[in-house]
């Protein structure tokens, strides 16, 4: 599947990832039919990291650096 993932202020690049897994028993999996931007990611593509951890890890996903937009 396609993602939008940034990397750097003005820096979003649309790359192939890995399909997510199959649903735990208590989620759901949904088919995305069109998708929009916020402000934030529009705040992240000009003069990010603002609120993507970039240096330290995210406290509840423990992600940081390279990060797909919208998630």
């Amino acid at each position: 599947m396609k993602a939008a993932i940034w990397y750097d202020p003005k820096d979003i690049r649309i790359e192939n990832i890995p399909a997510p897994s199959s649903p735990a028993e208590d989620e759901i999996q949904v088919r995305i039919a069109y998708t929009g931007i916020c402000g934030t990611d529009l705040k992240e593509y000009t003069s990010g990291p603002t609120f993507i951890p970039w240096d330290t890890s995210h406290p509840l996903t423990g992600h940081f650096g390279p990060h797909y937009i919208g998630a």
